[in-house]
């Protein structure tokens, strides 16, 4: 029998390979696809160990042959959250009912715009395996990297947690009786006893109610954040004026941005599709306006030289970044480049998130001791100052 022919479009894609992830869907017109609108819905959402768990098992009962009815299926009798569980039942029926698989996805709140786009895309192009397995590999870097912020953050968390426990604990109960104190040594008082009576007066008066209100505003933001796309930014605006924490974002939103642009392109997928795929993988809202925006200039007729030209530009990719994207789209090399960008940048990333504690204790404990101080100094130099009228009486 006679090898098969390739196709006229196979033999004109950047890569040659086409078992990859994300191969192209037909000869005669390439995949163009927008992210996909699906939102997760606030109280249908679950952990990002259990959506991993749930895309890397997919893949595997998939290239196994297994149909994704009998898959969704057999994940269901794994499952202890009734949530998800509830919700790939609804999956299985839609799935046995004609309703392809990405929909179905999508209406189940479980996943992601990003990986309902990917999966959308697998689906049609016949490469859904390698597909979810991309999704899978790029959740653990994910989940990976997040648990390590986490470890990170732990520590200053507590330390900031207690002090904000000991501080509304002593401006309500401590500072209003050595108010009491100081106004019976009838001395003359410093500046710093003074912002403390202040403090103290005001503490002794609405403490409590400062202190449900600030937890009642740090709930309320992080549940606005959730659902809310503009409380959102103004949170990461916040995030990203944190030396520590801004660095950390910046190196994994751009191994991000490489590794998930350099498979797609590997692939074989038009530029145009990859940078659409790549718009809602992007886990900052910044970034992902970011990359719409590169998206919106790749489609209109630019060359990455032309995007990635503008100084703006280097406020989200380093120029050392943005020069080898533009050298390698020259010598036809981008696939390969992007991959190497995104694994130096995941490991920086990984350095700084093991080093975000030491950056962040000093800080921390820096606060803690200027409040310290700041108590000692307003209780003890009105003493000091008692003290010192005596011995000049007694003279």
């Amino acid at each position: 029998m006679a090898p098969e022919q390739p196709t006229p479009a196979a033999q004109a894609s950047p890569s040659s390979d086409v078992s990859g992830p994300v191969a192209m869907q037909s000869p005669s017109k390439p995949v163009e696809k927008k992210p996909h609108p699906a939102r997760r819905p606030l109280f249908n959402k679950i952990s990002r160990e259990t959506s991993e768990y749930l895309v890397s098992n997919l893949s595997m009962l998939i290239s196994s042959g297994v149909s994704i009815g009998e898959a969704l299926d057999a994940l269901t009798q794994e499952l202890p959250d009734k949530r998800a569980m509830k919700a790939l039942k609804q999956m299985e029926h839609q799935i046995d009912e004609g309703v392809p698989f990405y929909k179905a996805m999508g209406e189940s709140g479980l996943f992601s715009p990003a990986v309902v786009n990917l999966v959308e895309i697998g689906e049609s192009t016949g490469q859904l395996p390698q597909n979810l397995k991309v999704i899978a590999t790029q959740m653990h870097k994910n989940n990976a990297l997040a648990s390590k912020v986490r470890a990170a953050l732990m520590y200053p968390s507590f330390l900031l947690g207690l002090l904000f426990l000991v501080g509304t604990g002593i401006g309500v109960f401590l500072l209003p009786r050595l108010l009491k104190i100081i106004d019976s040594l009838n001395v003359e008082v410093g500046p710093i006893t003074k912002a403390l009576i202040a403090l103290g007066t005001f503490f002794g008066r609405f403490g409590l109610i400062f202190a449900g209100i600030t937890i009642a505003s740090l709930t309320s933001i992080y549940v606005l954040s959730r659902i809310n796309e503009r409380v959102k930014a103004a949170s990461e605006t916040v995030l990203y004026h944190i030396p520590g924490i801004r660095k950390l974002l910046f190196e994994s939103e751009v191994a991000r941005f490489g590794f998930v642009l350099g498979t797609l392109m590997e692939a074989g997928l038009p530029v145009t599709t990859c940078l659409s795929s790549l718009s809602t993988s992007m886990s900052t809202f910044r970034y992902r306006k970011f990359t719409a925006e590169l998206h919106q200039k790749i489609e209109d007729g630019d060359s990455f030289s032309k995007a990635l030209a503008n100084p703006k530009v280097r406020k989200y990719l380093p120029g050392t970044t943005c020069q080898i994207i533009i050298t390698a789209e020259k010598s036809g090399n981008l696939s390969t480049s992007l991959l190497g960008i995104g694994q130096a940048y995941e490991d920086k990333a990984d350095i700084t998130a093991r080093n975000l504690e030491t950056l962040l204790e000093p800080v921390v404990l820096v606060i803690l001791a200027v409040g310290v101080l700041f108590v000692a100094l307003a209780v003890f130099l009105p003493i000091y100052s008692l003290i010192g009228n005596f011995n000049g009486s007694g003279k």
